[in-house]
C-alpha cells in the first residue's frame, strides 16, 4: 500500500503538532485500521531528522516489530528494547515493550531526558501501573502522545487523569459510509472482516 497519507492522517498529524503549544501529553482516538501506526511513525521520522529521539511503547511483544518495519520503509532505523534485545543509546528511535522497560535495571540505563517524544501505542492501557512507571519516568522532559481505538477503559478510569488534551477524536462511523473521513479499503484482512461483520463493504488492497 502507498505510504502517502490519507487526508485524515494529515489532519491527525497537524493537530498533534499544533497541540504541543497547549499540552505536553496528548491523546489520539481513531478506529482500528485507520493507520495510527503510520501517523506516529511519521512523527518519529520527523524528529529523527532533527536529531530528536523517540521512544515508542508497545503493550505486547509482537507490536514492537510493526513500527520498526514501517520506520524502515521510511528510511529510519529503529531498535527494539525487549527481552533479549537491547537498543543502543545512540538509536534515534527505540521501540520498547512496557513489560521490559518497566524493569528498574532496563529503565535506569536511559537518562530521564533521553527522549524528546514518547509514543504510547494502545494508550487505553497507559494508566496501568506498568505504563505509568515508564511514562512518568520520561514525561518530565519528553512530550507524550497516546494512540488508541478504545478510550473507554473497563475499570472506568479516565484517561484525562493523565493526558491533558485530545488532539484528534473520531469513531468508526467517521471513516465509513458518509462519514467525514470515509474510505473503503484496508490492507489488513482482519480489519476488513471486522468491518464486514458490522455491515460495511470494505476492500482489501495489497
Amino acid at each position: 500500500m502507498s505510504l502517502a497519507p490519507r487526508p485524515y492522517q494529515i489532519e491527525i498529524d497537524r493537530c498533534i503538532e499544533a497541540g504541543w503549544e497547549e499540552a505536553s501529553k496528548q491523546l489520539v482516538v481513531a478506529a482500528t485500521g485507520t493507520g495510527k501506526t503510520r501517523v506516529f511513525c511519521w512523527l518519529a521520522e520527523r524528529r529523527a531528522k532533527q536529531g530528536i529521539r523517540t521512544l515508542i511503547l508497545a503493550d505486547q511483544d509482537e507490536l514492537v516489530w510493526n513500527p520498526i518495519e514501517k520506520l524502515a520503509e521510511l528510511g529510519v532505523k529503529a531498535e527494539a528494547e525487549k527481552a533479549e534485545h537491547n537498543a543502543s543509546l545512540d538509536a534515534l528511535v527505540v521501540v520498547g515493550s512496557v513489560q521490559t522497560m518497566m524493569r528498574e535495571r532496563r529503565l535506569s540505563r536511559w537518562p530521564k531526558d533521553h527522549f524528546g517524544l514518547v509514543i504510547a501505542d494502545e494508550a487505553d492501557k497507559s494508566l496501568a501501573n506498568s505504563w505509568q512507571t515508564v511514562l512518568r519516568y520520561f514525561d518530565g522532559e519528553a512530550n507524550v502522545c497516546g494512540f488508541t481505538a478504545t478510550p473507554n477503559r473497563s475499570d472506568k478510569k479516565n484517561l484525562g487523569s493523565y493526558y491533558e488534551r485530545i488532539a484528534f477524536e473520531s469513531t468508526l462511523f467517521d471513516f465509513i459510509g458518509n462519514g467525514k473521513w470515509a474510505y473503503d479499503e484496508t490492507n489488513d484482512p482482519a480489519v476488513a472482516e471486522q468491518w464486514r461483520k458490522a455491515g460495511f463493504d470494505v476492500e482489501v488492497v495489497a
